[in-house]
């Protein structure tokens, strides 16, 4: 049997809603996205990430290395340019 919330309901009742949507809901105010690091050095978008949630690990990760698609939300990458600098906005994912 489904329970609310889980993917079996709305893979099938509500397919436009996404995995990280249903994350969302399920964790309430637990911050799941950092825009402000945007541009900051990786290790001090690790340790703010680290601060705002502790229960993830941080992957920093060069931009254009091949990553593995699925979802986990327990993971957040932190992609990097060559200088090392946040690149993109880190997201649980």
């Amino acid at each position: 049997m489904c329970v609310l919330l889980s993917p079996c309901n709305f893979s099938i009742i509500l397919p436009w809603i996404s995995r990280s949507s249903i994350f969302s809901a399920e964790m309430g105010d637990a911050k799941s996205s950092w825009p402000e690091l945007l541009g900051a050095p990786s290790e001090v978008a690790k340790q703010k990430i680290l601060s705002d949630r502790p229960d993830v690990r941080v992957f920093v990760v060069p931009v254009g290395n091949n990553v593995t698609g699925d979802f986990n939300d327990k993971r957040v990458r932190v992609f990097v340019n060559t200088r090392g600098d946040v690149a993109r906005v880190p997201n649980i994912g």
